[in-house]
């Protein structure tokens, strides 16, 4: 069965990891950001060797996020994430593996991925079945 392991993050996260403040006011040295890549690239790997990646990137920050909506016939563009949520999609994977359980596990190495100072984050990952096709008429 095919998931989504969601990885969420603020603009605080993003900034810190390109020389500024978090959220809680820390700051990432070159080699947090090293740690979290590596950790994360290690994940890949796992999931490459074991034949479960199906696609995965990380993200841009909610910053450069535009959410569209057609109201009236019309294109309206607003800069950030619509649901003005501190909170965004910072990167995912689609994995197809055996069962949730395994989601559930992968989803847990992405929590443990190392922050500032390189203790575990514990940052929430969301998992989400992806919908399989509805059955034809």
């Amino acid at each position: 069965m095919k998931y989504m392991i969601a990885l969420m993050g603020t603009q605080g996260d993003w900034d810190a990891m390109r020389g500024g403040r978090d959220d809680q006011g820390r700051a990432w040295s070159r080699g947090d950001v090293r740690a979290m890549v590596d950790h994360m690239d290690g994940i890949d790997a796992e999931l490459r060797s074991r034949g479960e990646l199906v696609e995965g990137q990380g993200l841009e920050g909610p910053s450069a996020t535009r959410t569209v909506r057609l109201r009236d016939g019309r294109r309206e563009v607003t800069e950030g994430p619509e649901n003005g949520s501190r909170e965004a999609l910072a990167g995912y994977w689609i994995v197809d593996c055996a069962s949730e359980e395994r989601a559930l596990e992968i989803a847990a190495l992405a929590s443990a991925c190392p922050g500032p100072g390189g203790a575990p984050g514990g940052d929430p990952v969301e998992v989400r079945p992806v919908m399989e096709e509805p059955p034809g008429p």
